[in-house]
């Protein structure tokens, strides 16, 4: 790991050659590199990072002696941009690698390449240890790679990455906003047909549906023995989370949205919140939410799907995978249906979408050849959609290796390309069958919907994710439905935390869902969520929305 520093003597030849148009490629003394965003290094060059491994990586990643030193994306980064990978150091469990990474950053003596967290970032943009990336940016990066996946990061994802107006880290962008969103009511619709009911559409059906799930006999087994909706003690995220319920109401807890006057607010603290909560407390009380919810960890959610207890639940697109496919090995006669959930005035439904970026890939200042970031990029992003059988997921027998993983450097999926949800319904209607499922991710899909359709009920989890079907049907056309309308709502707030929110916001965390739980179950009254709001403006929320706020007014400038 090289880290010399560039001697005045380096900087007058620099000057000089810029300013009598002498082009620096010709300098033989150091690397040359070809022009373009693929422009090989000659001599290679190296480029440091860190690494670790885990079980994970050792069971589906590591394949016919490749280790993360040596496999097939080292090689193609040496063989065809001329970027020798070199390891600093590499951890040997998720533990190890935390606390290397830490002393790491402490120390400052930071590798030439690292993927980081937001307040890894601004702890090192702070010190001074990051190179400004912009005109390395506009330089060398592939047109093809910003169309099909850089361009649909949001403009919140884009500015957690710039500091002063200057870019200092580039996004890995796997997906697109909200994706991850608990954006769906999950739906027993075996228990709907047994009942006689409707598919519900609006906020008073599904109350409806959830009553008669709980009063109803909706499994017809003759005993009181279901409810509605399960939750858990926790309240967000994961199966079983209270997002789409306060959503419905068009409240947005934990997220800062926009105030309408140029500037950003709390959403928990809103009052909007006040009205979902009294529609939850009125659930509690009639039963339909059950009454072990307070106590129950997140953890526990799946065993009341396993036992055939609930027949709602709220999450994200994936859930048939987990835990919902727990219901379809138990029962054969199973069956849910990811509903768009309805709202308190018939308005559409519009859920919180989260930032859609893993990390954020940054270059230590100094380093001489920053462009070699971009490169990295457009290479990954060309073999992993092109070559995937050899850079993507490599197939051994009736096991799958995701050797994508071997590169230190991603560039997340071809977003741009014909969606495989999409891909599939039309090539189940006319017989067309597009690139997209011919490889990778695609063709494993495809095979899985055509044998669900075939009568493999193991498949039932990715046919309601890629299946051909409508919003309230299949997953992706859900998403489909939420990305083309735009209605997903987006958290404003997507820089490093300041320091008033780093010592206070755990407690006013605690607090908030503390006074959630306890007036959904009735130990207090809704009215004192209006006392819970002057409480968290004066613990410290007032301080952390002006901090907040002027973070949003200098990266919306």
């Amino acid at each position: 790991m090289k880290r010399a520093l560039i001697v005045p003597a380096l900087l007058l030849v620099a000057a000089l050659a810029f300013s009598s148009g002498v082009q620096m490629e010709d300098d033989t003394t150091g690397p040359q590199m070809s022009p373009g965003p693929f422009g090989k290094y000659d001599p290679p060059i190296e480029v440091s990072f860190v690494g670790g491994l885990n079980e994970s990586m050792l069971t589906t990643v590591i394949h016919e002696g490749n280790t993360l030193e040596e496999n097939m994306w080292t090689r193609a980064f040496l063989d065809r941009l001329g970027i020798r990978i070199t390891y600093d150091w590499i951890a040997r469990s998720d533990e190890e690698f935390r606390q290397k990474w830490g002393v790491t950053i402490a120390s400052g003596d930071i590798p030439d390449m690292m993927e980081l967290q937001l307040i890894e970032l601004k702890r090192l943009y702070d010190a001074g240890a990051l190179a400004p990336l912009q005109d390395a940016y506009d330089q060398y990066i592939w047109p093809k790679l910003k169309e099909e996946n850089l361009d649909f990061a949001s403009k919140e994802a884009w500015s957690s990455v710039r500091f002063d107006g200057e870019l200092y880290a580039i996004p890995e962008v796997w997906g697109r906003d909200g994706g991850e969103a608990n954006a769906f009511t999950w739906v027993r619709s075996d228990w709907l047909e047994n009942l006689g009911l409707d598919v519900p559409a609006t906020l008073d059906d599904f109350i409806a549906v959830a009553e008669a799930f709980t009063y109803q006999d909706p499994d017809q087994d003759g005993q009181d023995d279901t409810y509605g909706m399960v939750l858990h003690r926790d309240n967000w995220g994961m199966p079983g989370g209270l997002e789409p319920f306060f959503n419905a109401h068009h409240a947005y807890p934990n997220i800062w949205i926009d105030d309408g006057q140029g500037g950003i607010v709390f959403g928990s603290v809103q009052p909007e919140m006040k009205q979902a909560l009294s529609t939850l407390h009125d659930l509690y009380e009639r039963g339909i939410i059950d009454q072990e919810f307070a106590v129950r960890p997140a953890d526990k959610v799946p065993e009341e799907i396993a036992s055939e207890r609930v027949g709602m639940i709220n999450g994200p697109f994936w859930i048939s995978l987990w835990p919902l496919m727990d219901s379809i090995n138990v029962n054969p006669d199973a069956d849910w249906l990811p509903l768009i959930p309805g709202t308190v005035d018939g308005k559409e439904f519009r859920p919180f979408g989260n930032i859609a970026i893993t990390g954020r890939y940054a270059v230590r200042n100094g380093f001489s050849n920053p462009e070699a970031l971009m490169k990295m990029m457009n290479l990954y992003h060309q073999l992993v959609n092109e070559e995937a059988d050899t850079y993507g997921f490599i197939t051994d027998g009736d096991k799958t290796f995701e050797v994508w993983r071997f590169s230190p450097i991603k560039a997340g999926q071809n977003l741009g390309a014909k969606g495989i949800q999409i891909a599939i319904s039309e090539a189940l209607e006319t017989g067309v069958v597009d690139p997209v499922l011919e490889s990778g991710e695609g063709k494993q899909q495809y095979a899985n919907v055509q044998n669900y359709l075939a009568g493999d009920r193991s498949n039932w989890a990715w046919y309601r994710i890629f299946g051909p079907g409508t919003p309230g049907e299949i997953t992706y056309a859900g998403l489909y439905h939420y990305w083309d309308n735009d209605r997903f709502v987006i958290d404003k707030f997507a820089g490093a935390p300041p320091e008033a929110m780093v010592e206070k916001w755990g407690s006013l965390s605690s607090l908030q869902n503390e006074v959630i739980i306890k007036i959904i179950v009735g130990d207090y009254d809704v009215d004192y969520f209006d006392e819970f709001v002057e409480d968290w403006h004066k613990l410290g929320g007032t301080e952390i929305t002006a901090a907040v706020n002027e973070w949003y007014s200098s990266a919306s400038n």
